[in-house]
């Protein structure tokens, strides 16, 4: 009996002692931000035109539109026009 209080007072003690022991986290820590470093400065791209020749039944450069139809690019976020030229002479475009 004796033997066995002797043990659960050490196992007691061995536990007291673990959930005391390594308390101490690592904080991290923020280092401050100097003030001369650059700050990105996003600017609004140059707008942009995108002229679209009409012809009479086709538009684009060629009349092959279905198979071969004209694509525009234009950049993110830019400001975009765009104008029809008239390049037909029997029908009108708007």
């Amino acid at each position: 009996m004796k033997r066995s209080f002797i043990f659960m007072v050490l196992v007691s003690l061995m536990i007291v002692i673990v959930a005391c022991g390594g308390d101490e986290e690592a904080t991290p820590t923020l280092s401050p931000t100097p003030t001369s470093m650059p700050v990105a400065v996003e600017t609004a791209p140059e707008p942009e035109e995108i002229v679209v020749s009409m012809g009479d039944l086709f538009f684009g450069d060629s009349n092959d539109n279905l198979q071969n139809p004209p694509i525009w690019t234009v950049t993110s976020g830019a400001e975009v026009t765009v104008a029809a030229e008239n390049r037909s002479g029997a029908l009108q475009h708007n």
